[in-house]
C-alpha cells in the first residue's frame, strides 16, 4: 500500500488531466495541446507493452525503481522548464525550453508506464496472502483512488497560488521512493503466490510441496520429504538452491515419478 501512495504521488493524473493546461503555459496553442496529450497517451501504451513484456526477465524491483527514479528526474526537467518560460510574453520566449517542458511530460509517462503502471500493479497482487489477497488488492486500488483524489483537488488552487512549486510534493515524494524501494521491498519474481508468505516473513501457510513428494514403485508408498523453511528463503536472496528429494535406498530411481510444480 506504500507503493501504491508513492506510485500516484509522482503526480501521473497531474500531468494527464491537466496536460493541456501545462502544454498551455508554455505557450501552444490548442491544436498543439490535442497533438501532445494525444502522443503522451499513446507513449502510456506503448511502454505499459515493454514494461509487460520484460518484467519476468527484469524483476518488479528493478523496474519499480526505475520507474519511480525516472518519473522524479522527469518531474525536475519539468518544474525547471515550466518555472523558466512559462507564462512569459512571446518575444522571451525559448523554443528549446519548450520542446524539453514537453520532452520532460513524455519521459515521465515512459518511466511510469514501464515500471509504476505495470511492475507496481503486479507487485500489488502479489503481497497478500492467499485469503486475503483480494481485499488486500482492493485497499491497495483505494489507496490509489484516495491519493488521485486529494491531488487533483488540490492541483488548480496549487497551481494558481504556488504554480512550479507544487511539484517538488511529486520530486520529494518519489525520490524518497526509489530508496524505500531498494532497502524495503522484496523481489517476488518467480516465487509461486502460494508460497510468497515466507518471503515477508509471514507464517508459511504451505503444507506440503510437490517436489517433496514422490512414489516408491517398489512399495507403492508416498514419500514426502520434510520441507526446509529456509530454502525458499534463499531463493528468493539469491542463494542456493534447496537440496533436492533423498530418495530412500534401495528404491529403482527409474521408477520414481516426481510430482512437480505448483504447491498442492
Amino acid at each position: 500500500m506504500a507503493f501504491a501512495f508513492i506510485g500516484q504521488s509522482t503526480g501521473v493524473l497531474v500531468l494527464n488531466n491537466y496536460g493541456p493546461t501545462i502544454y498551455a503555459s508554455l505557450g501552444f496553442d490548442t491544436e498543439y495541446q490535442l497533438i501532445f496529450q494525444c502522443g503522451w497517451i499513446t507513449v502510456g501504451i506503448i511502454f505499459n507493452l515493454v514494461g509487460a513484456l520484460i518484467m519476468d526477465y527484469t524483476g518488479r524491483r528493478p523496474l519499480m525503481m526505475i520507474g519511480v527514479g525516472g518519473c522524479c528526474i522527469a518531474l525536475i526537467l519539468e518544474a525547471a522548464m515550466v518555472a523558466s518560460f512559462a507564462n512569459k510574453p512571446p518575444e522571451a520566449t525559448n523554443k528549446a525550453g519548450l520542446r524539453m517542458g514537453v520532452a520532460a511530460a513524455y519521459l515521465f509517462l515512459a518511466a511510469y508506464s514501464v515500471g509504476v503502471d505495470v511492475a507496481g500493479v503486479v507487485f500489488y497482487s502479489e503481497l497478500f496472502p492467499n485469503h486475503i489477497r483480494g481485499k488486500g488488492i482492493a485497499l491497495s486500488i483505494g489507496v490509489i483512488a484516495l491519493t488521485d483524489l486529494v491531488y487533483l483537488q488540490a492541483t488548480a488552487t496549487a497551481f494558481a497560488n504556488i504554480g512550479w512549486r507544487f511539484y517538488l510534493i511529486f520530486i520529494i515524494i518519489s525520490g524518497l521512493g526509489v530508496f524505500f524501494v531498494y532497502f524495503v521491498l522484496p523481489e517476488t519474481k518467480g516465487i509461486p503466490l502460494e508460497e510468497m508468505a515466507t518471503v515477508f516473513g509471514d507464517t508459511d501457510e504451505v503444507v506440503v510441496y510437490s517436489q517433496d513428494i514422490h512414489v516408491d514403485h517398489n512399495t507403492h508408498e508416498l514419500i514426502v520429504r520434510e520441507h526446509d523453511k529456509n530454502d525458499l528463503h534463499r531463493i528468493a536472496t539469491g542463494g542456493a538452491a534447496p537440496s533436492q528429494p533423498e530418495f530412500p535406498k534401495g528404491s529403482n530411481s527409474d521408477q520414481v515419478e516426481e510430482a512437480r510444480g505448483a504447491p498442492v
